[in-house]
């Protein structure tokens, strides 16, 4: 899957537009949802695990309520996102871009938050922070 544009969306509109980003498991592709503007609440775009993409301006949002829900009732719901502001990869970038960064993950059963692969430690993010999507991994700098 390459990336599929919803309501009236283009790989020039998309771009800057902050969205919340999280992992789709029945279509196996990163969901975008708009957090704000016209269509703030829906997902504009699926981009595939294999495709690569940059939010900058990154935060790290856990929903308490969602995690409490997943645990107890052992289903998953849509409860965790990364936001932040969407930027296309240029193609010169693409041979460095897994090549920097650490990578973070989420899982509802083990964390309460995103955490570092490497060390465990949750993430923070920030104006300066930026998260890059590739191969199904998210590496924040």
């Amino acid at each position: 899957m390459d990336i599929t544009f919803k309501h009236g969306y283009t790989t020039q509109s998309i771009q800057g537009t902050l969205v919340g980003v999280y992992l789709n498991l029945n279509k196996r592709c990163y969901s975008l949802k708009a957090m704000e503007g016209d269509h703030k609440g829906l997902v504009i775009a699926y981009v595939g695990l294999d495709q690569k993409f940059i939010l900058n301006s990154v935060s790290f949002k856990v929903m308490k309520s969602g995690q409490d829900k997943v645990r107890s009732e052992c289903q998953k719901n849509v409860h965790a996102y990364v936001v932040g502001l969407y930027q296309d990869v240029l193609w010169k970038d693409y041979e460095v871009f897994d090549s920097v960064g650490s990578e973070v993950y989420y899982n509802p059963y083990v964390c309460d938050e995103f955490v570092y692969v490497n060390t465990g430690e949750y993430v923070y993010g920030g104006d300066s922070t930026q998260a890059r999507f590739s191969n199904g991994k998210i590496l924040v700098l």
